[in-house]
């Protein structure tokens, strides 16, 4: 009886840290996509403000911003990529 009990809270345990760590590559993924995607959505932000800079008036100015949005996002991943995050 005591070994039937100690298989089932044994194989409880197994299925629990599986679980978690499912949870916790969920967790992972979703901080990096917000790590990626947070600089772009302030970049973004920025330019959709109603009043009037310099920079705004130059329609090269959004191939500059996108390219700044690109560039943070590759930079993002390849910091986290150095790091081991991912």
């Amino acid at each position: 009886m005591d070994k039937t009990r100690e298989l089932l809270v044994g194989s409880f345990d197994i299925y629990l840290g599986r679980s978690a760590q499912r949870s916790n590559d969920v967790m992972k993924t979703l901080t990096l996509v917000s790590a990626i995607a947070l600089p772009a959505i302030v970049l973004a932000g920025i330019m959709g403000m109603n009043f009037k800079l310099p920079f705004f008036d130059e329609a090269t100015n959004f191939w500059v911003v996108t390219g700044a949005m690109a560039t943070l996002a590759i930079a993002i991943l390849g910091v986290s990529r150095w790091r081991g995050w991912i």
